[in-house]
């Protein structure tokens, strides 16, 4: 099956649980150690948006993993505008309202843009898995 059948397809199917989690370890592991050891000697887009970058593509599979809101998101998340639409709102929380609550906090619109980013990985990632045969038919959720 080719890459772009796939994505098609991904519509008709989603991710298991277990490729979900998959997704977010690995985002985790990214994260923690370049906050940890890296962050401090980038400059640029490594040091300002790349966890946003990490946060957007682990945000859409934490929704579509966890049993208990997985319902509510798992149609929008079959397509990537549906994706983008949801990691943007998350976006749009984190670095418009909660600034507006917290005066400790700064909104910054480029933040917004790399949670897209990463929300568009976060699809890609998933279309490829899905083209590796790790999706769950309607029958099996």
């Amino acid at each position: 099956m080719s890459f772009t059948k796939a994505v098609k397809e991904a519509g008709a199917a989603r991710l298991s649980r277990v490729a979900n989690l998959l997704i977010v370890i690995v985002g985790i592991g990214i994260y923690a150690p370049y906050q940890l050891y890296i962050r401090s000697e980038m400059t640029g887009f490594m040091a300002g948006q790349f966890t946003d970058v990490i946060a957007g593509a682990i945000i859409p599979s934490v929704l579509a993993a966890w049993p208990g809101i997985r319902k509510w998101f798992e149609l929008s998340l079959r397509s990537l505008f549906g994706t983008l639409i949801v990691t943007g709102a998350a976006a749009f929380s984190w670095e418009v309202l909660v600034p507006l609550l917290d005066s400790t906090s700064v909104p910054d619109v480029m933040d917004v843009f790399a949670y897209l980013l990463g929300g568009a990985i976060n699809w890609l990632v998933a279309a490829f898995l899905l083209r590796r045969k790790f999706a769950v038919s309607e029958e099996n959720v």
